[in-house]
């Protein structure tokens, strides 16, 4: 059997799996264009019969990429000085040889066998900080600014140990009540609901879970002002 080949196809050919079941926001598509811009497309669009089994993210972006009036480019990309790939087109090659099961198990395969790799932080604090000094734009990796300052924070100086955080804050005991009986009451619609808290006199609010009865006082902590002892 002949070796798949990766060869251009005009993108409107390329038909996403209905069943499909990975999702793709505009932020991570935007991210997915980005790259591509930078480092070029890798690899290609998976495809059996014309219908996408690896890819429909990279084709959204590369749609996006066209959208802006730009190329794509193979790796190593445009500032390398590779040849765009023809205009409209992305690289795609072809699994026909697939049975429909094998199809379909890979399209969720493709996905859920790199989400079950882990991370080695110390390693990457060490690639991100080389990288920032490459002047390489981080958000190219795909992390975003808020979990890139969180895997720099300083772990040994407390920064991210909660016990730390509150070492010579005030402290107060606050027993918690507990009810002599608790029962759960079913309705069958909403005009029985408001019945019921007109009986009882309390309010129902539409996320109302749990009541007391009589009403209790509920203890709100931003209320609540810590009085230093010289004070009371």
């Amino acid at each position: 059997m002949a070796q798949p080949q990766i060869k251009p196809v005009p993108i409107d050919k390329l038909i996403p799996y209905a069943r499909n079941a990975r999702t793709h926001s505009e932020e991570q598509i935007a991210q997915l264009a980005a790259a591509l811009d930078e480092f070029g497309m890798v690899g290609a669009v998976v495809v059996r019969d014309g219908t996408i089994a690896k890819g429909h993210g990279t084709l959204a972006a590369i749609r996006k990429l066209y959208a802006a009036g730009k190329r794509l480019y193979p790796a190593p990309g445009r500032a390398a000085g590779a040849e765009p790939y023809p205009d409209g087109t992305a690289p795609a090659t072809d699994v026909s040889g697939w049975s429909d099961a094998q199809f379909r198990a890979y399209v969720i395969a493709d996905n859920k066998l790199a989400q079950n790799a882990g991370w080695d932080e110390d390693m990457l604090r060490l690639e991100f900080d080389g990288l920032k000094g490459l002047g390489l734009d981080l958000a190219l990796t795909g992390f975003s600014d808020a979990e890139i300052t969180t895997i720099f924070m300083d772990v040994e100086h407390g920064k991210t140990d909660p016990d730390a955080e509150w070492d010579g804050m005030p402290t107060f005991d606050q027993g918690d009540a507990e009810a002599f009986r608790s029962i759960k009451v079913h309705f069958d619609n909403a005009e029985q609901v408001a019945k019921f808290f007109a009986l009882i006199g309390q309010k129902d609010t539409g996320e109302t879970r749990s009541i007391w009865f009589p009403k209790k006082k509920n203890l709100i902590v931003k209320d609540i002002a810590f009085v230093p002892a010289e004070k009371q």
